[in-house]
């Protein structure tokens, strides 16, 4: 039988076997938070009844603004999450169901403009009134992982004070346990050490669909700053137009930045960095900074981010792991790593090593700046990496070592800034001379740096875009094509065993050259056999070229001897196809039967190939 406590709140009788309160800055003043028609008006009433009741597992919060204040201007007054209990914002004013919830429609916005005075961004970024703001929004301690935070926008917390535990987490303050944070903006804060949006000390949040925006930091983490050993689980977010500081976007390290603390082992994966700034101080990584530990950043997109070091990412002692990340437009004007740098100044000799899997890396400042560190790239296309009109002492080359060790496996590199100074490979690959290629092609190879490589182009779908611009790299096509000499032209061994997905999210090792053998392609692409017009799909707009190719004229001899000689061999050379790849060695780019013929089983080839299309 379920036992029935009444607790006393403000004058009102809550019933213990309540599981959800409600909660509507538009209704009346008395409620009882049992139901949207006595919902509590303020956040503060429906928090103090869940810690007084166990039984209360949920909190919906109708569109509005709230203030942890209660009218007091007391900018120490937080809004304290309860252990267990998932708030949820996003119902209409005035109450709705869960299936009406939309946090965009209905903006639920917890904000610590106590005195509604601010005022920002400004033309550089800046805000303005925040200095008699909440120190913390939102404040979650030791709470486990069904205690949930969905669909509010926190806007305007100020992270002043003595300590540095006081000047983290602007908007949210998460420390110890492992609670999640889901489908909330995080906008117009600022923290004087770390942590804009969001900072965590010693826990292991998830963060997952959430918006960082136009938060500041005079610290680290303008988004968010993971402190401690503990790992966070970081996903599906966005990191738009923040300033810092050092990791605009993101910091994962210890809290006391010259510490012995080991650092942490944060993923943060499928999240896009656009447009943060470090424009304060000395800074470093414009996208994410990681200082010691493990860390792990999967299928992230960096673009026009901007630090003295490290635009993207820049990894500082530990270890780490970069993986099918897209890098455009990104600068380290400064000190170098337009895309990455990783150094640990703290090294007599490389230790620690950071491997980059899979990655495109175009139209960056620079590529990579590596110092005392083991760098190991493969499966990588690090291509037009140069900033035309830049000075030419703000200008980097694709890749620079000062006591690095670079290993460069099954890559591209190509068209990247060329000073010209040697002649060879080494105008990219420049610094210290510790580095070995393996099965890639680089550009003007010679035989001087250690390893094999071939020059030849890698022709790639669409080099420069529909603008005819190569170095604006967002609508470039870096796909190679049929004809690329990087088809099945890799080492798999060279691979990480983990490592089963190109930057498109398709699967290697197809046969994308029909010769019977799956062998991993060079570079950040895996040419999809079934993808006919190279936009990394296999769909029915592939079926429409290979149709159209069919119901062409016929080129003489299509059978693929062309000098008619009984082999077939490179001298059979076809004309380009309809979809502008060539025939090589006989075997037309459309033949997807790989019987060097072009005829109505290639439609059924393709019709078999097409289930196992391009991507996940």
């Amino acid at each position: 039988m379920m036992r029935l406590v009444l607790v006393v709140v403000f004058g009102c009788a809550i019933p213990c076997f309540a599981d959800t309160l409600y909660v509507d800055d538009s209704a009346a003043s008395g409620g009882n938070g049992l139901a949207w028609g006595t919902a509590f008006n303020d956040l503060q009433d429906a928090l103090d009844a869940a810690r007084l009741d166990s039984s209360i597992d949920a909190i919906h919060v109708a569109a509005g603004e709230y203030r942890p204040d209660r009218g007091t201007l007391d900018a120490s007054i937080r809004f304290e999450h309860v252990d267990g209990v998932s708030l949820l914002g996003g119902f209409p004013d005035g109450g709705g169901t869960l299936g009406e919830r939309d946090a965009a429609l209905h903006e639920t916005i917890l904000t610590g403009d106590l005195l509604g005075d601010d005022v920002g961004p400004d033309a550089n970024g800046f805000l303005s009134g925040l200095s008699d703001n909440t120190r913390h929004l939102v404040r979650i301690v030791n709470c486990g992982a069904t205690t949930i935070t969905d669909g509010f926008t926190l806007r305007g917390g100020n992270a002043d004070g003595f300590t540095r535990e006081e000047r983290s987490g602007a908007a949210m303050q998460v420390t110890g346990g492992s609670p999640v944070v889901r489908k909330c903006r995080f906008e117009r804060s600022q923290t004087e050490w770390g942590g804009g949006g969001i900072g965590v000390i010693d826990s292991s949040p998830l963060i997952e669909s959430c918006v960082f925006e136009e938060n500041i930091t005079y610290g680290v983490g303008g988004g968010i700053a993971i402190f401690g050993t503990q790992p966070a689980d970081i996903r599906e977010c966005r990191f738009l137009a923040n300033i810092g500081g050092t990791g605009v976007g993101i910091y994962c390290g210890p809290i006391d930045l010259v510490s012995d603390d080991p650092g942490n082992a944060t993923t943060i994966q499928d999240c896009e960095f656009r447009d943060n700034n470090g424009k304060i101080s000395a800074t470093a990584g414009g996208g994410i900074l990681v200082k010691g530990g493990d860390n792990a950043i999967l299928g992230c997109r960096f673009v026009d981010n901007r630090a003295n070091g490290g635009g993207g990412v820049y990894v500082e002692g530990g270890e780490a792991l970069i993986e099918r990340c897209v890098f455009h437009g990104n600068q380290g004007d400064g000190d170098g790593g337009g895309a990455i740098a990783v150094i640990d100044f703290g090294a007599a000799s490389p230790v620690n090593t950071t491997e980059v899997v899979s990655c495109l890396i175009a139209g960056n400042n620079g590529a990579f700046i590596g110092v005392n560190n083991n760098i190991h790239l493969i499966n990588c296309t690090v291509v037009h990496n140069q900033f035309p009109g830049l000075p030419s002492f703000l200008t980097w080359p694709a890749f620079w070592s000062q006591n690095a060790v670079f290993t460069i496996d099954n890559s591209i590199v190509w068209g990247n800034l060329d000073n010209d100074f040697n002649g060879d490979e080494r105008d990219f690959l420049m610094g210290s001379t510790a580095y070995t290629v393996h099965a890639s092609i680089i550009e003007k190879w010679a035989g001087v740096l250690a390893g094999s490589a071939i020059p030849d182009d890698p022709t790639f779908v669409d080099g420069d875009g529909t603008d005819d611009d190569p170095f604006t790299p967002e609508d470039n096509n870096y796909r190679p094509r049929f004809s690329s000499p990087g088809i099945d032209a890799g080492d798999d061994l060279a691979l990480p065993s983990g490592s089963v997905l190109d930057v498109d999210r398709g699967p290697r090792f197809a046969d994308a050259n029909s010769d019977t053998v799956a062998t991993v392609d060079i570079g950040a692409y895996e040419r999809c056999r079934v993808d006919l017009n190279g936009d990394g799909v296999g769909d029915e707009l592939d079926a429409i070229v290979l149709l159209d190719a069919l119901l062409a004229p016929v080129p003489a001899a299509l059978t693929g001897d062309l000098d008619g000689d009984g082999v077939l061999d490179g001298a059979d050379v076809c004309p380009a196809s309809p979809c502008g790849e060539v025939f090589v060695d006989g075997r037309p780019a459309l033949d997807m039967n790989a019987d060097c013929g072009l005829d109505g089983r290639d439609i059924q080839a393709f019709v078999e190939q097409l289930p196992a299309g391009c991507g996940p």
